[in-house]
């Protein structure tokens, strides 16, 4: 078993490493701080290939493999969540399923413009019943004109990007009742007709991910905007997740290893009764645990991201990544905290800031509680058909 990444697979880390660097590390303080959706740093992530990443080249993506997407979504997480998390939506959760589900002239249409940052997809799946339960979807689309249009009706919640989406990618029962079975994808501009935009109560970490409430009042989607097929839309939005909580997985890891870099530079530094703190075994052992449980999701989640183009579903995988990567940064946020003591705990700190920015991967697409019952159904399937 060869786990080494490729020449290729590293260069890719360095170059989108010195992005981050340049562009994405002196903005995430501010971004934090004021909240606002970074409009500015998505396009210039964009312009440099970061929002098209998994799309095919033929539709003006990057092509890459879902490993260097990892390494990416890691190395922006270290720097700034916020941006992590818009990619993600970008890639995984709008990108790659118009890419393997979509038409041509959907692709036509949307495909380049999200690959190079010049438009921005959101997610619309959530909703106040339909979280953990994602089939219980109870926004409807109603049928009209002979069956050439649906009629969106109802609301969705914590619409990840909304703020600054041009796109979004809708669920919505089009047959009341029949929960997964009954649940078509739409893709439906922003700027459509009857759409209404309510901002959110302000979040603890990831600030400024542009989360927002869409309420769908008669908005008419014509009927060649079905993503996918009538009915099949719940098998859609669960192959996306699994791209998306490979890709959450990784931003997570982003999130513990920045923990883990200001432990060691603050231990290292910090004089206590005439040593560095990084001396006594009290501070190494915790050192010593943040690296090695991070180290461990990592490999779960390459795991993940390894077979996600060879085997038809990855749900196990992906949830096992998720729920150890976040997992790993929330104890590496909270442990660096107590390492750098009153110094991490300032507000404004950057520990600080990655406290309450782990604290949300245990959480979105699929908190910890859903990964664990994803993860239960599948090794109790295969106990019973062994």
């Amino acid at each position: 078993m060869n786990l080494d990444l490729t020449p290729d697979q590293r260069a890719f880390q360095r170059e989108v490493a010195a992005f981050a660097k340049a562009h994405v590390e002196p903005a995430s303080a501010r971004i934090d701080e004021t909240g606002e959706f970074p409009w500015a740093l998505v396009k210039l992530a964009g312009a440099n290939g970061l929002a098209g990443m998994t799309i095919p080249e033929p539709w003006g993506g990057g092509g890459c493999d879902y490993v260097s997407y990892a390494l990416a979504i890691e190395t922006v997480a270290r720097s700034s969540a916020t941006l992590a998390t818009i990619l993600i939506v970008n890639n995984s959760l709008v990108g790659e399923v118009l890419a393997r589900f979509g038409s041509d002239p959907q692709k036509a249409q949307w495909q380049r413009p999200l690959a190079s940052g010049q438009a921005t997809g959101a997610f619309a799946l959530s909703e106040e019943h339909a979280g953990t339960d994602a089939a219980n979807v109870e926004m409807q689309a109603a049928e009209a004109d002979g069956g050439a249009a649906y009629i969106l009706t109802g609301r969705k919640t914590w619409v990840a990007s909304a703020e600054g989406a041009n796109v979004l990618l809708v669920f919505a029962a089009t047959r009341p009742g029949m929960r997964a079975h009954g649940i078509t994808a739409f893709l439906v501009p922003m700027s459509a007709p009857g759409i209404e935009r309510t901002a959110r109560a302000d979040s603890l970490g990831v600030r400024g991910l542009g989360c927002m409430d869409l309420t769908f009042t008669g908005v008419r989607v014509p009927a060649d905007q079905v993503v996918g097929a009538v009915n099949e839309g719940f098998k859609v939005a669960m192959w996306a997740l699994e791209g998306g909580r490979v890709a959450i997985a990784a931003q997570a890891l982003g999130i513990g290893q920045a923990a883990l870099d200001e432990a060691l530079g603050h231990a290292r530094a910090r004089q206590v009764f005439g040593r560095p703190i990084a001396e006594y075994q009290a501070i190494q052992f915790m050192l010593a645990d943040m690296a090695t449980e991070l180290d461990a999701a990592r490999m779960l989640t390459h795991k993940a991201a390894a077979l996600k183009p060879f085997q038809v579903s990855i749900a196990q995988e992906a949830a096992q990544a998720k729920l150890a990567a976040s997992i790993a940064a929330h104890k590496a946020a909270d442990t660096a905290m107590q390492i750098l003591a009153s110094v991490g705990y300032r507000r404004g700190s950057k520990v600080e800031r990655l406290f309450r920015d782990a604290r949300a991967t245990e959480i979105y697409q699929g908190t910890s509680e859903t990964q664990r019952m994803v993860i239960a159904d599948h090794i109790l399937q295969l106990r019973r058909h062994a």
